[in-house]
C-alpha cells in the first residue's frame, strides 16, 4: 500500500519508493542535529553583521551595498532577528523557508510522483543538508531555483489552464532567486530564453511574448541593485584572464560540487540515467512533445549556465566555489526525478527485475550516504571555540587587549562586530601604527592573551606581517610573547611566553 496517494498518477507506488520515504527520516534528523550542533563561523558572522537589527533599515541597506551577494536573504534575516535575537532562532529561518517551499513544490507539482521523488532527492542532498543550518543565503537560493523549475514545467506543459498565474509566478520566483544570488541571473535568463525559443518554434506567439516579459521582470530588480552597488562591492581590479590556475581551480570546485550532489544517493541518480536508455519504450513520453521540451529546456539552461559561469571565472573574476553551482543543482535533481519516475513506469509495465533490484537499494543508500559527509555536516569551520577557550582559561574577562582587524572593503566596522562573537569579554585596543600605548599598560593583567589579529587570510605572509608590524608599533615586544594560530589559522594570538607572568 502506498504511503502517499498520488493524484493524476495511475500507477501505485512500488514498495521500494515507500521505503525510500521512510528512510528519508535519517537525513532529516542529521540536518536538524547538525544545524543546531555546528557553531557559527566567519561567513555566518558576516551575515549577522549585514542584518544587524540594532540598525535602521536604511543603514542596513547601505551595508548591503558592500556585500558580494544580493540583499534578499539579509533583509529577511534582519526582520527575523527583530522578532527574537538568538543563534538558534537565526537557523530556524532557513528551515522555515525550506518547509514552506517544499509544500509549495508539492502543490505546484500536482502532488505527482515526480514531485515526491524530487523532494526525496533534495532532502538527502548534501547541499540542502549542509546549508539548511548555516546562516547564509544558499538554501534560500536552492528552494527558489527549485520553485522556478517546477513553475517552468507548468508553463511548458500548459493544457487549457489559466496561463497568467504561471507566468506571474515565473516572474516572482525568478526575481526572488536572482535577489538571493547573482548567478541566478544567468540561470533564469537562459531558462526564459530557451522556453521562449520553444514557444516561437511552436508558433505560440502570445506565450513567447509572455515568457519574455516575465523573464525581464525576473532579472530586472537584481540588475538595478547591481548597478547601484557594483562600485562598492570590490570587483575593481580583475585577475589576469585565462590563466591555467584559474581553469584548474574552477573545474576542481565544479567536480567537488557535483560529487557531493550525486554521492548523496548514487543509486537514485544511476537509475535516472538508465531511464534515458529506456525512454523509447515509454509511449507516453515518446508522444508528449511538451514533456520532451521541458527536459531539453532544462538541460540547455544547465549547460549554458555552467559555460557562462566558467567564462566569467576565467576572464573576469575567479568566482567559482562549490556552492556557485547550487543555482543549477535543483534543475539537475528535477531532471533526475523525472527520469526516475519514468523508470518506475517502464519497470512496472515491463517487469524489469534487474532494474527493480537496483531500485530497492535507493532506500539503503538514503540511510548510509549522509554518514559519508558526516564530518562536513558537523565541522567547526573556524574553530572559534578554540580562541574562546584561550580567553576563558587565561582569565581575560574585562581585560584590555590589542586587536588588529584585517581590513575589509565590505565594512570597516566588521572587526568589532566579529570580536563580540569571538571574544565577547575582551575590551579591544585597536593596534595600528598610530597607537603608542606603553607595553606595561597591557602586560599588567592576568590575561595571557596580549594581542589578537582577527580573520587573517591563511597563507598570506604579507597580511600576517602587517599585523605583526602593527603590534610592534603599538608597543608590544615579540621577545616577551609567543604566537599561536588556533583552529584554521585565521586568528593569530600573541600570548605571554611564561604563563605565570603578570
Amino acid at each position: 500500500m502506498a504511503l502517499i496517494k498520488m493524484k493524476n498518477n495511475k500507477i501505485t507506488n512500488p514498495d521500494w519508493l515507500n521505503k525510500w520515504v521512510l528512510a528519508s527520516i535519517v537525513p532529516v534528523i542529521i540536518l536538524i542535529i547538525s544545524a543546531f550542533w555546528r557553531p557559527l563561523w566567519r561567513d555566518e558572522i558576516w551575515a549577522l553583521y549585514y542584518s544587524d537589527p540594532s540598525l535602521s533599515l536604511s543603514a542596513v541597506t547601505n551595508r548591503l551595498y558592500n556585500n558580494v551577494h544580493p540583499p534578499l536573504y539579509f533583509y529577511l534575516l534582519y526582520f527575523w532577528r527583530g522578532l527574537f535575537d538568538n543563534v538558534v532562532f537565526y537557523k530556524l529561518l532557513n528551515m522555515g523557508l525550506i518547509i514552506l517551499s517544499f509544500l509549495a513544490i508539492w502543490k505546484i507539482g500536482r502532488k505527482e510522483r515526480q514531485a515526491l521523488i524530487f523532494l526525496l532527492l533534495s532532502i538527502g542532498s548534501f547541499w540542502l543538508i549542509y546549508f539548511a543550518g548555516i546562516v547564509r543565503p544558499y538554501s534560500l537560493m536552492f528552494v527558489l531555483s527549485a520553485l522556478a523549475s517546477f513553475v517552468l514545467w507548468r508553463i511548458v506543459t500548459l493544457a487549457g489552464e489559466k496561463k497568467f498565474i504561471w507566468f506571474f509566478l515565473w516572474a516572482i520566483f525568478g526575481a526572488l532567486a536572482c535577489l538571493s544570488h547573482y548567478f541566478s541571473l544567468v540561470w533564469i535568463g537562459f531558462a526564459g530564453l530557451f522556453t521562449g525559443l520553444w514557444f516561437l518554434q511552436q508558433k505560440r506567439y502570445f506565450d513567447f511574448l509572455a515568457i519574455g516579459i516575465a523573464s525581464v521582470f525576473a532579472v530586472l530588480p537584481t540588475f538595478v541593485w547591481l548597478y547601484c552597488s557594483y562600485d562598492k562591492i570590490g570587483f575593481v581590479n580583475p585577475t589576469p584572464p585565462m590563466t591555467w590556475d584559474n581553469f584548474i581551480s574552477g573545474q576542481n570546485q565544479f567536480w567537488r560540487g557535483m560529487v557531493k550532489l550525486f554521492f548523496s544517493n548514487p543509486m537514485a541518480y544511476l537509475l535516472a540515467v538508465l531511464a534515458i536508455g529506456m525512454v523509447r519504450k515509454s509511449l507516453n513520453y515518446g508522444q508528449d512533445k511538451k514533456e520532451r521540451a521541458i527536459d531539453i529546456i532544462l538541460i540547455a539552461s544547465i549547460v549554458f549556465t555552467f559555460i557562462t559561469i566558467v567564462i566569467l571565472h576565467l576572464t573576469w573574476q575567479p568566482l567559482i566555489k562549490e556552492r556557485s553551482f547550487m543555482i543549477i543543482i535543483p534543475a539537475i535533481i528535477f531532471l533526475s526525478a523525472r527520469g526516475l519516475n519514468r523508470f518506475i513506469n517502464i519497470s512496472n509495465k515491463n517487469s524489469q527485475a534487474k532494474g527493480l533490484r537496483l531500485a530497492k537499494a535507493i532506500a539503503l543508500f538514503t540511510l548510509i550516504m549522509p554518514f559519508l559527509f558526516f564530518g562536513e555536516y558537523f565541522k567547526d569551520r573556524e574553530k572559534l571555540s578554540e580562541v574562546k577557550k584561550f580567553a576563558q582559561n587565561g582569565n581575560c574577562d574585562g581585560t584590555k587587549v590589542y586587536v588588529y582587524y584585517r581590513p575589509f572593503p565590505e565594512g570597516d566596522k566588521f572587526g568589532e562586530f566579529y570580536l563580540n562573537y569571538v571574544l565577547p569579554d575582551i575590551k579591544p585596543i585597536i593596534a595600528s601604527v598610530n597607537t603608542r600605548t606603553h607595553l606595561s599598560e597591557v602586560m599588567g593583567s592576568n590575561c595571557k592573551i596580549k594581542a589578537v589579529a582577527l580573520v587573517m587570510p591563511r597563507g598570506e605572509r604579507a597580511a600576517h606581517k602587517q599585523a605583526r608590524t602593527a603590534f610592534i608599533a603599538a608597543g608590544l615586544d615579540p621577545k616577551q610573547l609567543t604566537e599561536t594560530t588556533p583552529g584554521k589559522g585565521r586568528n593569530i594570538l600573541w600570548i605571554i611566553k611564561d604563563k605565570n607572568a603578570h
